[in-house]
């Protein structure tokens, strides 16, 4: 009898053990992929972040604005960058633990449609989606933050503009058929806030450039840590033939290099 009831107290101290060593230790690595996502975003402070999305005119028969509705797949996709299942493979017995854990300090993430003026933009970390002559924010932060690579609109034409490094000045024309998409991070120094620009001069290349943040943010955070970059795209332009021509985008040129 007693020998049944110490096999029994035996089990449960090593339940206990398994339990506590193993939620420790993956609560730990987790505790670190959370922390790198989080501070490449800029949300190590207040966890609040604004992802602005291109506003359009929509005038029969609403005369509002409104998302285009291409562009709202990339709802869910930014969504998922702040789930739990975005740090990686989790062993199945301590899964509930870590979505426990996520979703007591989960970011608090909105989508909001561009604001109509500079100054209702938000002083938080963002994300702003599409070109400047539909974002405001992407407008405004491209003016405020000088990020590596701007969207320029001359002579009837759209085309990227180097701003910063050896190659400023310089201008980046799609050839035809394509188009051109840009992704950049910068530090809004007056805020103390962290903002990506992920902009095309076509649906497709916006949508590339969000595409390629979610996709790979673990590299750029390998390879600039808390550096501002730069990165320019080119996939193919969109058409009713192929409207998926952002998953064959390819980087052009990365800022710094």
């Amino acid at each position: 009898m007693q020998s049944f009831i110490l096999d029994i107290v035996t089990n449960i101290i090593a339940n206990i053990v398994f339990w506590l060593a193993g939620g420790l230790t993956v609560a730990f690595l987790v505790g670190r992929k959370r922390r790198k996502l989080l501070d490449f975003f800029g949300l190590g402070k207040d966890n609040r972040l604004v992802v602005y999305m291109t506003s359009r005119p929509v005038y029969e028969p609403f005369n509002e604005r409104g998302v285009p509705s291409e562009e709202l797949q990339l709802v869910s996709t930014i969504s998922s960058l702040f789930s739990s299942s975005r740090l990686g493979p989790i062993p199945e017995a301590f899964s509930g633990l870590i979505d426990s854990f996520w979703l007591i300090k989960r970011p608090s993430i909105e989508f909001l449609a561009s604001p109509q003026h500079a100054e209702d933009v938000r002083p938080v970390s963002a994300i702003c989606v599409g070109g400047p002559a539909y974002n405001v924010a992407t407008a405004y932060y491209s003016k405020t933050c000088t990020p590596y690579f701007v969207l320029s609109y001359e002579n009837e034409e759209w085309s990227v503009r180097i701003l910063r490094g050896s190659k400023a000045g310089k201008t980046i024309i799609a050839d035809e058929g394509w188009d051109l998409g840009i992704l950049n991070k910068c530090y809004d120094v007056k805020n103390a806030t962290t903002v990506f620009i992920a902009a095309g001069m076509g649906i497709n290349g916006t949508i590339a450039a969000a595409y390629h943040l979610v996709a790979n943010w673990k590299a750029l955070q390998a390879m600039y840590k808390d550096q501002e970059f730069g990165l320019c795209l080119k996939c193919p332009y969109r058409t009713t033939a192929d409207l998926k021509g952002y998953k064959r985008a390819e980087v052009m040129m990365r800022l710094p290099q």
